[in-house]
């Protein structure tokens, strides 16, 4: 049993008991169903909030430093690193909003094994890189061009090897962590609760892209349920991490490096895309089920007997 409310190992990785896959893990508290509710509606308040704050920020410091014209509406190097560092503090943000709405140890949100598995990362980094680096190649080919100061292609570069990969692992701890464990919580049976993760954390990812786009729509579900697949298996949510990473990551770089015109790659209205994105989709789901199939035998990753060490993944 987990803790009780009174007991000193409580919101511990001690406290979490033995054997539970990780989206079980919130459910094992026996919550209320408003729990689970209130966590979600924080994560998204947490997502838009932060970012409109610091989307403002970014905007004033553009309008302060001249870097657009009265009245102009333009994509910079500080309009990007303000977007980004928006969605990158919904990390801490899903943790403390995990331990009071649950009272489970914040860390546990990385994996079963109740930290970030370094093996598991450089394996998954290792076999995503060059699959998402091929396959944007073809996504990309076709955007159209701009026009970018060298300075600001360097500032643009190291803005999003630093910090794209932040926000990428933010919406993972968001997502596939808090939303994934919360609406699992309001299932009975461990299949019940499964599905329910699954299906509650894909449509609230797609929904907050706010894609108007039935082809970007249908790739964003896939990513939703392919990655919610992945934490599943694996325990954790570093492969997810990875993939998402390495995605947004290489995207950033492909259209910086076409000079591209960042307001028109953002357009998600109906009719932006096309049956390309088929392609992503196509490639999103055979990864998930590359792992369900690498993962069948030994069954998904459970917390261990104590929970602060070992991993399950070996």
């Amino acid at each position: 049993m987990v803790a009780s409310r009174h007991d000193p190992r409580r919101g511990s990785l001690a406290a979490i008991p033995a054997g539970l896959e990780y989206q079980q893990v919130l459910a094992a508290t026996r919550p209320s169903w408003w729990r689970g509710v209130l966590a979600i509606v924080l994560i998204l308040i947490g997502l838009f909030g932060i970012g409109i704050v610091l989307q403002t920020v970014g905007a004033i410091a553009n309008d302060a430093l001249g870097l657009l014209k009265a009245g102009e509406v333009g994509f910079t190097p500080i309009s990007h690193l303000s977007g980004l560092l928006g969605v990158a503090l919904l990390i801490p943000w899903s943790m403390l909003v995990q331990r009071w709405a649950f009272g489970v140890s914040m860390r546990s949100l990385f994996s079963v094994a109740g930290r970030l598995r370094m093996d598991v990362i450089g394996r998954a980094l290792v076999l995503l890189a060059p699959i998402y680096a091929v396959l944007l190649i073809f996504v990309t080919l076709d955007r159209a061009t701009g026009t970018w100061s060298r300075l600001d292609l360097l500032l643009m570069v190291a803005i999003t090897i630093v910090v794209a990969p932040l926000q990428s692992a933010a919406e993972e701890f968001g997502f596939r962590g808090v939303v994934f464990r919360a609406a699992a919580s309001w299932g009975r049976r461990p299949v019940t609760r499964l599905i329910i993760g699954i299906v509650v954390s894909a449509i609230a990812f797609a929904a907050v892209h706010g894609a108007g786009d039935v082809w970007l729509i249908q790739y964003y579900l896939a990513l939703g349920v392919s990655w919610a697949v992945i934490t599943w298996r694996t325990g954790g949510l570093e492969v997810s991490i990875v993939a998402h990473a390495v995605n947004n990551t290489i995207a950033f770089i492909y259209l910086i490096v076409l000079h591209d015109d960042f307001g028109a790659s953002f357009d998600r209205s109906a009719g932006s895309t096309g049956p390309v994105m088929l392609l992503p989709t196509v490639v999103t789901l055979a990864v998930g089920a590359v792992v369900w199939i690498i993962t069948r035998r030994r069954g998904p990753a459970v917390t261990p007997a104590a929970a602060v060490e070992g991993s399950q993944l070996r």
